[in-house]
């Protein structure tokens, strides 16, 4: 974060855009700096290069600027290429490389995903088997059904994953505490006894839709696809993949 913040304030205000990418980055908080920090290695690990640095601003436009990385950068990037190119080499990773346009890139990404899967998935057998109920995937946690998650099931969860898989991993609890619970457990009438709630997710999704479309939004179909017209992207169609958004 810090070798970041000295390469943008040494950029000479010389054109526009040094000038945008040094407001934009002044005004970011240290989070999003070190978010800012954790992409350049990411970026890195699949594909990119050390010598250009990306400068992302609020609207999402990104912008390039050379630089000088550091060496342990550089270094970084050298073993990691190295790594992986070994890795992918090996009979059972072969089938990762798929892409023609960054192989390496692409098949660590593929592989790491599929990694992380199984990951996933091997932690969730062990919490049901433990009498939890556990709902989505997101990214790489999942939700589970408890306001009592005990502790002793998470390091179960993860000397299993060790002892099958061989990794080693650190579950935590995150509690979802930004929600309305009404939503969650129903609402409660005059007499104390709650309500269930009974909408479908069709009409849910109908809820949804109504409330965009006061604000200016609007969905339309065509060829089997649902598209978003979204007033704050200038006017563009988005494609929608979530399933839900239906007549």
């Amino acid at each position: 974060m810090r070798i970041i913040d000295a390469a943008v304030a040494a950029l000479l205000d010389d054109s526009e855009k040094n000038k945008v990418i040094k407001r934009e980055h002044d005004r970011k908080s240290s989070g999003l700096r070190r978010d800012e920090a954790k992409t350049q290695f990411l970026r890195m690990m699949y594909g990119g290069k050390p010598n250009t640095l990306c400068i992302e601003a609020r609207d999402k436009q990104s912008f390039y600027i050379d630089w000088t990385a550091p060496d342990f950068i550089r270094l970084f990037h050298k073993e990691f290429q190295h790594k992986s190119t070994t890795l992918l080499s090996m009979h059972d990773f072969k089938t990762y490389m798929k892409d023609n346009h960054n192989p390496l890139g692409s098949g660590m990404s593929f592989l790491a995903q599929d990694i992380k899967r199984q990951v996933i998935s091997f932690a969730i057998q062990t919490f049901n088997q433990n009498e939890y109920t556990t709902g989505t995937i997101i990214h790489d946690g999942f939700l589970v059904e408890s306001l009592d998650l005990k502790d002793a099931v998470l390091r179960k969860a993860e000397q299993a994953v060790k002892l099958v898989k061989g990794y080693d991993i650190k579950l935590e609890k995150k509690s979802l505490k930004d929600c309305n619970e009404e939503c969650l457990w129903g609402t409660t009438d005059d007499d104390g006894e709650e309500e269930l709630q009974s909408e479908s997710d069709t009409d849910i999704a109908r809820h949804f839709m109504a409330f965009m479309e006061e604000k200016g939004h609007a969905f339309t179909r065509s060829e089997n696809e649902v598209f978003w017209f979204n007033p704050d992207e200038t006017g563009f169609i988005l494609p929608v993949s979530v399933s839900f958004v239906c007549t």
